[in-house]
């Protein structure tokens, strides 16, 4: 091949990555602007309530704070950390309160700005580690310096302004939550839905020995741990509202269960990325793997059945019964007639089936008693850290 082929080669290679990962965020973003749609309607419900308290019943002319302060410390989703909520909230008030004392003190001005915001950043960081509470002082102290002769509120209202609408906020993102579980459901589910797709572009590029396509299974599987990272942070903040709100804390086991479930999956999508590498070298040495494609394909079914269980939050139970077949197509004897490559690619198989065996439910030990021609019981042990006792509340059939 000339050099025009290769550069023309390598051109395509990189077109077909990007295609992926271009679906791949677009498939995320439709879902996370869906998602956000009644946390915005939210956050600007707060901002009006926070203007109306200031003004109404405070009776501030113009409270230019207190929707500002109302507006950042929700955000626009529903990934709403009480503790967060009020970091932000504090660090608003900070703010406010230094850029008024500075004022006093050195009057308005660019270098004035600088001082102010070295003055609030490093005041902030004395009294808290968080970045957010720092950003947001350092916000505030700047804008009030910076339009102080456009504001007419008097500075300890301006001040109470910004702890009012931080009021609103914290009190809103502690009791809006009806429903703690939906979200982080959705987004687990969405990262089975694009592991199905992973295992699929694996599948396929394995039967027909197409080693660009593994390439672009790795673009895919970055996009998927990058969704299961914020889904993991949804989890948490979801447990942190549940255990504030006594309404709430009936749901604690499922989030204890979603959080056992993105454990299991960043674990299976570090096999799914062994299985990738080493696909690579199979097919790049003995082409086309048939036999291995489809014990994938089918992981790639039980994948498909998950994500309509953990969105249903129902009992996994044809995920199960899928699953537990694959475990007894995995037996290295299966390509034996192969070479040692495509037994290795088995082996990795048999790690993946455990994966989604515990992810229907099972401890490891009941996942792991389902493969067959079990030769060395270590097969399976580098894959242990993590929750690998059976679920709280998928163990066993309702």
């Amino acid at each position: 091949m000339d050099a025009a082929g290769r550069t023309w080669e390598r051109l395509a290679r990189r077109s077909r990555r990007l295609g992926v990962a271009l679906r791949l965020r677009a498939r995320d973003g439709w879902r996370r602007a869906v998602g956000s749609f009644v946390p915005v309607l939210q956050a600007a419900a707060a901002a009006a309530l926070a203007f109306s308290l200031a003004h109404f019943v405070v009776g501030h002319p113009y409270p230019f704070f207190a929707p500002v302060a109302a507006w950042v410390c929700l955000g626009f989703t529903r990934n709403r950390q009480p503790r967060r909520v009020a970091e932000l909230g504090a660090g608003a008030v900070l703010g406010v309160l230094t850029g008024e004392l500075l004022h006093l003190l050195i009057g308005t001005g660019p270098w004035q700005i600088g001082v102010v915001l070295v003055v609030a950043a490093l005041g902030a960081r004395f009294v808290d580690r968080g970045d957010l509470f720092t950003m947001q002082a350092g916000v505030n102290a700047m804008v009030v310096l910076a339009t102080f002769t456009l504001i007419t509120s008097d500075p300890v209202g301006r001040a109470v302004d910004a702890l009012l609408g931080a009021l609103v906020a914290l009190v809103l993102a502690v009791l809006l939550p009806r429903d703690v579980t939906s979200r982080p459901k959705r987004y687990l589910a969405s990262v089975h839905t694009e592991s199905e797709v992973l295992l699929r572009m694996v599948a396929d590029a394995l039967r027909s020995g197409d080693t660009a396509g593994l390439r672009d299974a790795r673009t895919q599987l970055r996009g998927v741990r990058d969704i299961l990272d914020y889904g993991r942070a949804v989890v948490g903040s979801s447990g942190q509202v549940a255990r504030l709100n006594p309404t709430l804390r009936r749901d604690l086991p499922v989030l204890a269960e979603l959080e056992r479930q993105a454990v299991l999956l960043r674990r299976m999508l570090n096999t799914v990325e062994l299985l990738v590498r080493q696909g690579r070298g199979v097919v790049g040495e003995s082409g086309p793997q048939p036999v291995v494609a489809m014990l994938v394909a089918e992981a790639a079914g039980v994948a498909g059945q998950l994500a309509a269980s953990v969105r249903e939050w129902s009992f996994p139970a044809e995920a199960r019964r899928r699953a537990s077949n694959l475990a007894a197509e995995c037996a290295p004897s299966a390509v034996m007639h192969s070479t040692w490559r495509a037994v290795a690619l088995v082996s990795v198989m048999r790690s993946v089936t455990v994966d989604l065996l515990q992810l229907t439910g099972l401890s490891r030990e009941a996942a792991r008693a389902a493969l067959p021609d079990l030769p060395d019981s270590r097969e399976v042990e580098d894959a242990a850290d993590g929750p690998d006792g059976a679920s709280g509340i998928w163990a066993e059939r309702p």
